[in-house]
């Protein structure tokens, strides 16, 4: 019964326990308003994470990862750990969550419009700096990613590490996001046509 329990808390509670881990992370945000997210590494798993779980709850979690369409695969890769491929596109007409909703997503794409143009923030709720290793330790030990974000629209403000070059037009906005990073943020302006 404890175990029944234990896998129908975590499937309730997927989107809070799958966590980035190894990875890159590619988000394209076209001129016409238009966004894509391109996933592929491994997601650890919370609830698996320091423990032997079982082969029936290693599927079940499987099952319900690839549930949702976005996720093209997953595979149990060992350790807590998922190899997962995941894409997502469509209009920006309302926020964008990036696993999870609200305050326990990774990555949020939030657009809202102002005079005629159209603004687009992105922001990640997870803060992973000096001040927060305590509290998850061994998530802040363990993930190490690359975040991308590619536009045409003209960036007001962000906190990446790297940058386009030649006046914009070679390279991209990156984040190395490992122990010690501070959660990236980037704010777009995309003219209304």
């Amino acid at each position: 019964m404890k175990k029944v329990l234990l896998l129908t808390v975590a499937l309730l509670s997927l989107y809070g326990c799958l966590i980035p881990d190894k990875f890159t992370m590619v988000i394209d945000i076209g001129t016409d308003g238009s966004y894509a997210i391109n996933y592929e590494g491994t997601m650890m798993f919370g609830l698996f994470l320091g423990s032997r779980p079982s082969d029936r709850d290693i599927e079940a979690v499987k099952h319900d990862i690839l549930r949702d369409h976005r996720f093209k695969s997953a595979e149990y890769a060992g350790n807590g750990r998922y190899k997962v491929s995941y894409v997502d596109k469509g209009k920006l007409t309302s926020p964008v969550y990036f696993i999870g909703q609200e305050m326990t997503n990774f990555v949020t794409i939030i657009p809202r419009s102002q005079d005629k143009d159209k603004l687009v923030t992105i922001v990640s709720s997870l803060d992973f700096s000096q001040s927060r290793q305590g509290e998850i330790k061994e998530i802040v030990d363990s993930i190490d990613g690359i975040l991308i974000v590619r536009t045409k629209g003209k960036v007001l403000d962000h906190n990446a590490e790297t940058t386009p070059r030649f006046f914009g037009l070679f390279g991209d906005y990156t984040w190395h996001i490992k122990k010690g990073f501070k959660a990236p943020s980037m704010l777009i302006n995309i003219p209304n046509r």
